[in-house]
Parts: structure tokens; C-alpha cells; sequence
């Protein structure tokens, strides 16, 4: 088996990522826990309502930490947490994403004898230079089908957006660009420790 080879009792990550993407956008859709069982025995349940969260479970069996790990790769979540559940003496291992914010707050280092209360929160009627340079980011993966002309029109409406549009707009892209997010992310973090 070569590095690029699926393994035997894996679907390829394709037919994985574009199986979970169908279930996700489903839930999302109806707020139902759609279900799929691969052909290696594995059942997804995958559930939106409450958070997103993908429940593992096998006929006559538990489904391994490895099983865990290849779907929540697949669903392109940088990093995730685990849990067991048993529910009708059935195990399932149940995956959430803890991905990292979109943009990350700055961090103020504090002065060891401060004992000024802290700032009030940023005004609301002036946007967050970070989320509008995220938005007006022409290598983001949702300007992909914008032209340049459109391209500028949208810098311009996002440069008019208060702190409210635009955490409503992240929000939006995180909904629907989730796996093209997350690599765009990890894209922009490595080109920024280059």
C-alpha cells in the first residue's frame, strides 16, 4: 500500500467528505440526524440542531479511535473532541469540532501590578479591522466566483459594515463554506509563520 492508498476498510476520503457534507447540509436544512452506514459496517448519524456533532457506531462492535479521526478529517474540523455514549447496549463514539475561531482575538499581555478595571467593550458602531481584512481577503475560497468588478463591490459593502454585519457575515461563511474554510485557514496560518 503506498502513502496515498486508501486503507482497505476505509471508503476514499472523497466519497467520505462529499457522504458527510450530504448529511451535514441535511441537518442543517430540516434539523433531522440523518444516518449512513458504509460499506465497511460504520454508521454516521450526524446532528446540527445543537451544535454539530457525528455519532459513530458498529453492528455488534464499537468503532475505533482511528474510525474517529478519519471522519472528523474528512469533515476538514482541525481539531475535534471525543466522547462515549451507550444508548439500547449499542456504543456509539461521538465527534464535535473545536475548530478555532475564524479570527482570533488579539492577546494583551497585562502589567504584573495593573489594578485598573478593564477596558469597556469596543464600540459596536466601529467594524473590527481583523474580520473585514478576513472578508475582503481576495484568496478566500468564497470570492472564488466573484470577478474583480464584483470582487470590488463587495470590498466596498464590507468596508461599510458595523461590528454586528460582520460577525453576522462570518457567522454565514462558516455555515456554508465549512471544509473550504477550514483549509483556507490552515492556508493563511502557514503563509503567516513563513
Amino acid at each position: 500500500m503506498t502513502l496515498f492508498e486508501a486503507s482497505p476498510s476505509a471508503p476514499a476520503p472523497e466519497t467520505l467528505t462529499e457522504t458527510l457534507m450530504r448529511l451535514l447540509s441535511q441537518s442543517r436544512e430540516d434539523g433531522s440526524q440523518p444516518a449512513h452506514t458504509l460499506e465497511d459496517g460504520l454508521r454516521l448519524r450526524v446532528g446540527t440542531a445543537e451544535g454539530e456533532f457525528i455519532a459513530l457506531s458498529r453492528p455488534g462492535g464499537r468503532p475505533t479511535d482511528e474510525d474517529g479521526q478519519h471522519v472528523a478529517q474528512a469533515t476538514g474540523w482541525l481539531a475535534w473532541s471525543t466522547s462515549w455514549e451507550e444508548r439500547g447496549h449499542r456504543w456509539y463514539l461521538v465527534l464535535k469540532p473545536e475548530d478555532p475561531p475564524l479570527i482570533e482575538a488579539p492577546v494583551k499581555a497585562k502589567a504584573k501590578d495593573d489594578a485598573e478595571p478593564p477596558p469597556p467593550p469596543e464600540d459596536p458602531e466601529f467594524p473590527d479591522d481583523a474580520i473585514r481584512a478576513a472578508l475582503v481577503d481576495r484568496t478566500a475560497p468564497w470570492r472564488a466566483g466573484l470577478s474583480p468588478w464584483g470582487m470590488d463591490i463587495r470590498d466596498d459593502v464590507v468596508k461599510g459594515m458595523k461590528r454586528a454585519e460582520l460577525l453576522e457575515e462570518i457567522s454565514w461563511l462558516r455555515r456554508k463554506f465549512g471544509p473550504q474554510l477550514q483549509a483556507w485557514k490552515r492556508a493563511r496560518i502557514a503563509a503567516a509563520l513563513a
